[in-house]
């Protein structure tokens, strides 16, 4: 190779990192201005408002069952990000817990969406520590495919450790210049007499159970808009 063509490759190579860098810095920038909107959302208080926003971004004309809008929040142009808990909301209208279910969605026109990014979402500090890969697999529904991947997981919030199953979901739409990620998070019953094995309760009817992602998912079209 001469050195004209390993200098033009030498630029191309540059230029390629300086975009991946600047995908990068769009995403993380959203992140913190979604998390400084978070705070301050003036619909923190009005379920309705919320409702509406968050089904205009997952599209459909319903959440899934048990599940209330928490957040949305639309940045044009950069990301959209809704907050999904099974906990109803106060007196306040506001809801600022999850009893035992937990979904975080987020579309970026930067680069892939990460599990950091999806937990970031949440007030205040939320981690995952993941355990054994339970399940992979691809749900069809009309104009989106989903993939998923399914584990064991224990989510730190607080001071609190909560053992469950997640299942990290990508939704493929025709268009592809955005980026579309979500997380369904279930605790594990806690063992009683009734429920000797709660692991089995947790897998049977969550997100590592195909049938129950293909019901919570069914409600949703992302791609229909």
């Amino acid at each position: 190779m001469g050195e004209g063509g390993f200098r033009r490759r030498l630029i191309q190579a540059g230029c390629l990192l300086l975009v991946l860098a600047i995908l990068g810095s769009i995403v993380a920038v959203a992140v913190f201005a979604w998390r400084s909107y978070r705070d301050h959302q003036t619909d923190a208080e009005n379920p309705a408002a919320r409702l509406e926003q968050a089904l205009e971004i997952l599209g459909g004309d319903r959440l899934p069952g048990g599940y209330h809008a928490m957040a949305a929040m639309k940045m044009p142009g950069i990301l959209r990000g809704v907050v999904l808990s099974d906990a109803p909301p106060g007196e306040n209208g506001r809801i600022d817990r999850f009893d035992s279910g937990l979904f975080l969605y987020m579309e970026s026109r930067g680069k892939e969406i990460t599990l950091v990014d999806l937990l970031n979402m949440w007030p205040g500090e939320l981690g995952l520590e993941p355990g054994d890969r339970l399940q992979d697999g691809t749900i069809h529904h009309s104009g989106v495919e989903i993939g998923y991947r399914s584990a064991r997981g224990s989510l730190i919030h607080g001071h609190r450790r909560l053992d469950g199953v997640f299942a990290e979901l990508s939704f493929q739409c025709v268009e592809g210049g955005r980026q579309r990620a979500g997380m369904w998070f279930k605790t594990a019953p806690v063992r009683t007499a009734i429920s000797p094995m709660p692991w089995v309760t947790a897998l049977l009817g969550g997100p590592a159970d195909l049938s129950a992602v293909e019901r919570f998912t069914g409600a949703m079209d992302p791609c229909g808009e």
